[in-house]
């Protein structure tokens, strides 16, 4: 037997299952076990529609999650959009659905002498850790680097962030909207005030390589899209990120538009 050829064949053919096998990863929310559980259904359902084995894989860390995405490791990807906006500028993906409602956030304090964002310069200021959305959205706002704000990056989401400002370890903070509008009661809303809320941005949205046909992507996007079909892959995601919807939205790419400087040249490794 020609053992050199035997194993040019199965290095083909091993190669070749490899890159049958599409990958849908996301931020790394959440323990890998916990991950399946939300996007494991949502890679089913992908992989009915393509006809092709689609694996949830869970990144391990933020660390891994970012080169993973930069070396084009993954297929699909469910994210916030300034991701999706960097796959979109450099690594041709597309948006294939998205949350439905918009993404934006609210700037809160709790001194009375911050009544704009140029008051935060010299203040400390809470947020979650970058590459978090609202987190680079203000530090995008401070671009002299001796013009800042005191970043005091907190663990625990959002609440803890709300609760590190009306402690006082910070005087300012950036909070999801939904979170500052729905989530507190008027009780502590009435703690903070309002300095600014951003413009909105599209929701978080999945978006799909080169490697999928442009019928395999509309395909997708019409399953996501259809609330009969969306449900069985989508209804896990949707109790975590968006509850009581039953379908994605259609996509504008046009709302992605320069979200990706977000990322570039201000969290690390972008």
């Amino acid at each position: 037997m020609d053992w050199k050829a035997f194993a040019t064949v199965l290095l083909s053919l091993m190669f070749s299952s490899v890159q049958a096998e599409y990958v849908l990863s996301a931020p790394p929310r959440e323990t890998p076990e916990a991950g399946e559980a939300v996007y494991g259904p949502l890679a089913e359902s992908l992989s009915q529609v393509l006809g092709e084995e689609v694996v949830y894989r869970h990144p391990g860390n933020w660390a891994a999650y970012g080169r993973n995405m930069r070396e084009g490791m993954y297929d699909f990807v469910f994210d916030a959009p300034h991701f999706g906006s960097w796959r979109i500028e450099h690594l041709n993906h597309t948006p294939l659905a998205a949350l439905p409602g918009k993404l934006d956030f609210v700037i809160v304090s709790t001194n009375p002498e911050i009544k704009t964002t140029k008051d935060l310069v010299s203040r400390r200021f809470c947020g979650l850790e970058s590459p978090n959305m609202g987190t680079l959205i203000v530090q995008n706002m401070f671009r002299n680097p001796v013009q800042q704000p005191v970043y005091v990056f907190v663990k625990g989401g959002f609440p803890a962030v709300f609760n590190a400002v009306v402690e006082g370890k910070c005087e300012s903070g950036v909070l999801r909207s939904p979170y500052y509008f729905e989530k507190l009661s008027d009780a502590d809303r009435s703690k903070v005030k309002l300095v600014q809320q951003t413009k909105p941005t599209p929701n978080q949205t999945l978006t799909g390589s080169p490697r999928l046909s442009n019928e395999a992507k509309a395909a997708i996007t019409d399953m996501l899209t259809n609330p009969a079909r969306a449900k069985a892959g989508s209804q896990a995601l949707f109790a975590r990120f968006a509850k009581g919807e039953e379908a994605w939205e259609r996509p504008d790419i046009t709302g992605y538009t320069y979200l990706n400087l977000l990322l570039e040249g201000q969290a690390w490794g972008w």
